[in-house]
């Protein structure tokens, strides 16, 4: 008997993305299409009732899910996926790392907009660039209820979240530094240029 490994569903999809779509405007339409002809008709909003349905043993996709915590488990459908808009996000303050490799370390899946009809306040609050100390100032969160990871506290207020916990900022020096001695927020930054932090 055949044993095959079931993939999460959008990791399998993620995949087959990458394999099938070259650079440039993405066609979601198209990347579902795919999806469905690969994993069946597995998808919160379903698009097509005259997909046949392929049988669990039979399918390489494992079930997909539709509820709040799928992205925290890694089990979202690919239409749920994708309609939260989520970013790849490097949340590096300051970074001295070269490596590809390390690139990613510090990067997470996590939401830097907010929904159209946001008043220009909270939009800009949420989605403008900031400066070195309000980067520390407005550390990302994460909901306590969906898991979903923000870019500060006024992407997740823009977004209808109202709890959330703070990210803890940490620093990492290739030398000693002591900063008892310093007394401002700029001079930490200062510092960590200077020391490679």
């Amino acid at each position: 008997m055949l044993k095959h490994t079931r993939m999460q569903p959008i990791w399998y999809f993620l995949v087959c993305c990458f394999l099938t779509v070259g650079a440039g405007d993405i066609d979601f339409h198209y990347l579902l299409d795919q999806y469905i002809l690969i994993c069946g008709n597995m998808l919160c909003n379903k698009i097509s009732e005259f997909v046949p349905k392929i049988p669990a043993y039979l399918s390489v996709c494992a079930e997909c899910f539709c509820d709040e915590k799928c992205v925290f488990n890694g089990t979202c459908c690919p239409d749920k996926f994708f309609s939260l808009k989520l970013e790849c996000t490097n949340t590096s303050i300051v970074s001295h790392k070269t490596e590809s490799k390390d690139v990613f370390e510090d990067s997470f899946l996590m939401r830097v907009t907010c929904p159209e009809g946001t008043d220009p306040l909270s939009k800009a609050n949420c989605e403008s660039n900031k400066t070195f100390s309000e980067k520390i100032q407005y550390l990302p969160v994460t909901s306590s209820e969906t898991l979903i990871s923000y870019k500060n506290k006024f992407c997740a207020q823009c977004n209808n979240e109202s709890k959330f916990e703070y990210w803890i900022f940490n620093s990492v020096c290739d030398e000693f530094v002591d900063f008892n001695f310093i007394s401002s927020l700029d001079e930490i930054l200062k510092n960590s240029f200077r020391q490679k932090m």
